[in-house]
């Protein structure tokens, strides 16, 4: 299970350790769009359907529509815990690099900056439900390995090699 900060590296982190590993990876941005964000009972039967599977890699946060299933359904949990300050700074670079054809969105198709939904997301809400997802995976004694740069992911991931 990997989820994070917004803009920290999650999706290109899970298909990078999709492709060494051969596990299949769910982008649940992808899930969300295409059931629409609102819709927390569907979302998160397909999050238990997808987590009762014998191998996945799942990427996203999702905590209000499955809080705890996804870690306590992993092997290992990955967090990248960046500050709301760096994961701002992240979301308004990636937005640049995509308007400016550097980058091609991963894990998701929506391409906006949104500063309505983002500013308040990254600064308030998502870090009470980081800490308490950390939280959880430490109470379960699950391997958690936490990232706090994208310069540590992918050191993990050629260690991998």
């Amino acid at each position: 299970m990997i989820f994070g900060d917004t803009a920290s590296g999650k999706s290109t982190f899970a298909e990078d350790l999709g492709e060494l590993t051969g596990t299949p990876v769910i982008h649940l941005d992808q899930i969300m769009e295409g059931i629409g964000r609102d819709d927390r009972i569907s979302i998160g039967k397909v999050i238990h359907e997808e987590a009762d599977k014998d191998e996945w890699i799942i990427e996203g946060n999702a905590f209000t529509k499955d809080p705890t299933y996804r870690i306590e359904r992993s092997d290992i949990v990955y967090a990248f815990d960046f500050s709301p300050v760096r994961a701002m700074a992240g979301h308004i670079v990636r937005y640049g690099h995509i308007k400016s054809g550097l980058e091609k969105r991963r894990g998701s198709d929506s391409e906006g900056l949104n500063l309505s939904y983002f500013a308040p997301y990254i600064f308030y809400k998502y870090p009470p439900r980081k800490r308490a997802a950390i939280a959880h995976a430490q109470s379960l004694e699950k391997e958690l390995i936490v990232f706090n740069r994208k310069k540590q992911a992918a050191h993990y991931l050629a260690s991998l090699h």
